[in-house]
């Protein structure tokens, strides 16, 4: 879904994108959870508790790919939740966010399949 929005709408709906990629990198980090038989919850909460580095959970992950699911995370929410007045001004900002989510999916891509995850 994610390549269709970007092939057919390149300079539109960079929202929808930000969000399909943290939702992404969330089912990437399920994944590896699954294939590694740890429960780290449902929640966003749960899954944050058991995959952030600084806390003992069950399953953390680096700091570096922590940080980059963290990113996407937020910028999912600012997309979903945040507005903005003018259509250029909400253009132009989730257009930078979407950019930036791209490096964070790169990295985790390459963390999960280095954890033996194909994806």
């Amino acid at each position: 879904m994610y390549h269709e929005l970007c092939t057919q709408y390149p300079d539109e709906f960079h929202d929808w994108k930000v969000t399909l990629l943290f939702y992404t990198a969330l089912h990437w980090v399920r994944a590896l959870a699954n294939k590694r038989r740890i429960k780290i919850g449902e929640s966003h909460a749960e899954i944050a508790r058991n995959c952030n580095p600084k806390y003992p959970g069950a399953m953390p992950i680096s700091c570096k790919a922590w940080d980059e699911y963290h990113n996407l995370n937020m910028r999912s929410q600012t997309a979903r939740y945040e507005g903005i007045v003018n259509e250029k001004e909400f253009n132009n900002f989730h257009k930078d966010m979407h950019s930036r989510s791209i490096s964070g999916i790169d990295y985790l891509r390459k963390y999960i399949q280095g954890r033996g995850i194909e994806l």
